[in-house]
This record gives structure tokens, C-alpha cells and sequence, in this order.
């Protein structure tokens, strides 16, 4: 897919898919066969055991020393450090502040989002299943002035997300919620009760927002990268205001 972000600088370039969505590990003879000058693997759940073999194929460069847990990095860590390694330090720097400037200018714009408690989720595996408040989707919410939910930290117990029993599901009865699920799975989410009953979907306080389909601003928050951060915040405001 060549996202909505990214068209003016990728132009006729084709990228070679190294991993999709559901594999357990990197393919390290397609990454090998490539021949990579440099490996990203900053934004990944790649292990001790991963890193030694890519770092056998080329230069790499992992996640953050101060990240714990796979994707609880801030966004601006994450880009900061793949500038870094790219040389353009100071490149990075200047649009990690543009977008700062974007989320303060959201915030300023939408003073009464403070006011309010919101939540990211998705339906995954027939269940809800609600992003934490370090995941970048959780950041970004609270980046434009929304109090995020920070029960969920608590039930995800260091991953990025949790899956909720049924019991469960008053967890994202909260003042906004932001869906983000391609259609078949938002039309399933739909047919949930436990979901549809909730005061805030009731109260039409549900934002869905498509993932890789259509403008796939999801996919845009979820990458968290220094070119779909702009989009991101742009789409995501448009959507809450």
C-alpha cells in the first residue's frame, strides 16, 4: 500500500515487504537478500535473539534503551532515534517540533477536550480490545488535550493493548471513544450489545476511523512515523472536533 502520507516523497518507488501483518519474526533471508546498508527495528517486538542476527546482516538499530516494553516508546523518542542513525538528527528534530506545534495548536483550538475522558480500541479477536495510554494511540489522544483511560494500563499489564472480557467492557464507557478497524470488523463491533449500550455510543460519542482502507487514517495514528504524525493529527482532530 502506498499510504495518503507518504506518495509525494516514495513517488514511483515499490517497497519490498520483509513482514505482514500476523507473522512471528522477521524474515531474515528476504531482509539478508536485500542486501540493507541500515535495519530499522526500533518500532518492534524484535528480541535479543532477532537483533544479534539482523545486526549479522547489517548495522541495526533497536528500540530505545529506556523501553521496557514493545511500543510504549513516546513517538518522538522512537523518531529521534531513527534520525539519529540516519544522520539527520537535527532534521528530525525540527519536525518532531512541527508536529509538537500541531498537537499544542489542537489543544489551544479544543480547550473543552480536557474535559473529557477518551479511549482507543479495536475489535480484535471477537473482543474489544482497548490501545493503553503509552501506545502511540493513547498518546495521541491525550496529545491534543483529551485524560485518557488509565484503567486499561492497569489490566494490560505492560502490553501496548489488552483484550477485554464482557464483564469488562464498562472499562471503555467513557466520554469519547475512537475506533480503529477496517469495515468489516467496525460492522461487527456494531452488532456487539455489550459495546452499543454503552452511554457513549448511545450518546453518539463513537469515532470510527478506517485503518488501511480509505484515507486509512488509522493505520496513519497506529505508524506514529515523522511523515504520517501530520496526517494523523490533522485527521484525528477533524474527526474529534
Amino acid at each position: 500500500t502506498q499510504w495518503p502520507w507518504v506518495k509525494e516523497k516514495w513517488g514511483d518507488a515499490k517497497p519490498e515487504v520483509v513482514m505482514k501483518n500476523g507473522d512471528t519474526g522477521p524474515n531474515f533471508e528476504k531482509i539478508a537478500a536485500l542486501r540493507p546498508d541500515l535495519i530499522v527495528a526500533v518500532y518492534s517486538e524484535v528480541d535479543q535473539a532477532s537483533y544479534d542476527k539482523l545486526s549479522k546482516i547489517a548495522p541495526t538499530v533497536g528500540r530505545t534503551k529506556a523501553e521496557k516494553e514493545p511500543f510504549s516508546a513516546p513517538w518522538q523518542d522512537n523518531a529521534l532515534h531513527i534520525a539519529k542513525a540516519l544522520g539527520k538528527a537535527e532534521e528530525g528534530e525540527k519536525m518532531v517540533a512541527d508536529i509538537q506545534g500541531k498537537l499544542d495548536a489542537a489543544k489551544q483550538a479544543h480547550p473543552e477536550f480536557a474535559d473529557q475522558t477518551a479511549v482507543a480500541l479495536s475489535w480484535y479477536k471477537d473482543s474489544v480490545a482497548p490501545f493503553t495510554s503509552t501506545d502511540v494511540r493513547g498518546r495521541l489522544l491525550t496529545g491534543i488535550g483529551f485524560k485518557y483511560q488509565t484503567k486499561i494500563d492497569e489490566v494490560a499489564g505492560g502490553d501496548f493493548y489488552t483484550t477485554l472480557s464482557p464483564e469488562r467492557v464498562d472499562l471503555v464507557d467513557v466520554d469519547r471513544v475512537f475506533v480503529i478497524n477496517d469495515k468489516a470488523d467496525q460492522d461487527a463491533l456494531k452488532k456487539f450489545k455489550l459495546f452499543t449500550n454503552l452511554d457513549a455510543a448511545k450518546n453518539g460519542k463513537v469515532t470510527y476511523l478506517l485503518d488501511s482502507e480509505g484515507p486509512a487514517v488509522g493505520a496513519a495514528i497506529s505508524q506514529g512515523t515523522l511523515l504520517s504524525m501530520p496526517y494523523a493529527v490533522d485527521e484525528l482532530v477533524k474527526s474529534a472536533g
